[in-house]
């Protein structure tokens, strides 16, 4: 609490941060010494103009401390160093031969090994990394079936792997899932606390953000967009239904509308959507009508269940599609939130573009760090230096 004050309101006093938590200027004294102390806020001076002795101020500590990100998903492992204001320090990418465990830890490490290049401060200052794929975990075990879903990780304790061979605290989720939790550390969320994100990735997923916590419900499945029903008796979805909204909205319905042999379909990748989008290809323009078409069913349904301050698009579409489809999806059917002629926040596209997924991996450890009730404790946490102080913070 205490941080994530300082993070969005900052400069601020001690008195100002217990104002805003509710806490008591004793123990919000003691939380920024903590805090201090890991690296995460630094003193910037004092107060001048007011009667009494200057208040010393406190701001995020850009350099103080560091998180790690890595996406894996079926082709490529991509990693970010990420500062604790979510600016990337260092980046890289390496191709993703087998799918199997024993041959992607060991490329887990490498990466770490490539972003932290040798700096023992910034290993030092290491809060954790996050790791995120497409499916679903329990516990910091992958705990995901389907055919969309990376093959080989069924049952395997990643986080608790990850940790022993890294010795970071270490926390895992669903891609989608940490897409929405960057998007409400850095990006729309930071002025609006509660909001839909909708991910593309090869299927469809989502977060839910309420007060800048995110939902995950009873068995960490919540936000399971791409199987809302929006044609009922539509096409045949892998979950048993027809007609879900991944079926119609997703990379892989937007490949099925372009590809139509085997071969086609071994070069299947977003920079492939991207030259077909250029040229003017006409099964893809197509696509994005019928795109809009659901999508705009979708965010009706949405809208009247929650509420929200908006309704957030990300992950791996290329942008000038995923800025057509958005402009496609306009005017809005009336919802209990807007009327339809409002824009405005009602589908926009997210603030986090970059390497979405695995800017959301790296924000993990910060969720955590200022939401430790956002999952159940698992291995991850039983590990995670500090991890005492993390109700606090």
């Amino acid at each position: 609490m205490a941080f994530e004050a300082v993070l969005k309101h900052g400069p601020l006093s001690r008195s100002e941060i217990a104002r805003m938590t509710g806490l008591t200027s004793q123990t919000a004294s003691n939380i920024a010494g903590e805090l201090i102390a890991l690296g995460l806020i630094k003193e910037t001076g004092r107060r001048l103009g007011r009667k009494g002795q200057p208040a010393t101020e406190y701001v995020v500590d850009e350099e103080g401390a560091y998180t790690i990100g890595i996406h894996l998903d079926q082709n490529q492992l991509v990693g970010l160093l990420v500062d604790v204001l979510g600016h990337i320090v260092a980046r890289t990418a390496l191709p993703i031969a087998r799918q199997n465990p024993g041959e992607v830890l060991p490329l887990v490490e490498r990466a770490v090994d490539g972003l932290v290049n040798g700096n023992d401060e910034i290993r030092r200052r290491l809060l954790g990394l996050g790791a995120v794929m497409p499916g679903f975990f329990e516990s910091g075990t992958f705990a995901s079936r389907g055919p969309l879903t990376m093959e080989g990780w069924l049952d395997f304790p990643l986080a608790q792997e990850l940790s022993e061979r890294l010795n970071l605290p270490v926390f895992v989720d669903n891609d989608a899932t940490a897409a929405a939790i960057g998007e409400s550390l850095y990006g729309f969320g930071q002025t609006h606390p509660t909001f839909i994100y909708i991910y593309f990735g090869l299927g469809l997923g989502g977060g839910i953000v309420i007060d800048g916590r995110p939902f995950t419900g009873v068995r960490q499945r919540a936000a399971e967009l791409g199987h809302l029903i929006v044609n009922p008796g539509g096409k045949p979805c892998a979950c048993g239904n027809r007609g879900c909204l991944e079926r119609y909205v997703s990379l892989h319905s937007a490949y099925e509308a372009i590809l139509q042999t085997e071969n086609e379909w071994q070069g299947a990748s977003p920079d492939l959507l991207l030259k077909a989008f250029q040229t003017g290809n006409n099964a893809l323009v197509k696509w994005l009508d019928d795109a809009a078409y659901y999508l705009r069913i979708a965010v009706n349904g949405l809208e009247n269940l929650f509420d929200p301050s908006g309704i957030v698009v990300g992950g791996l579409l290329p942008d000038p599609i995923l800025t057509a489809l958005v402009e496609k999806t306009f005017p809005l059917l009336p919802s209990s939130a807007a009327d339809p002629g409002t824009r405005g926040a009602r589908l926009i596209k997210g603030e986090v573009r970059f390497d979405t997924p695995a800017a959301g991996a790296a924000a993990l450890p910060m969720s955590r760090l200022l939401h430790p009730l956002a999952k159940e404790d698992g291995p991850e946490l039983e590990n995670a230096a500090g991890a005492g102080l993390f109700g606090a913070l």
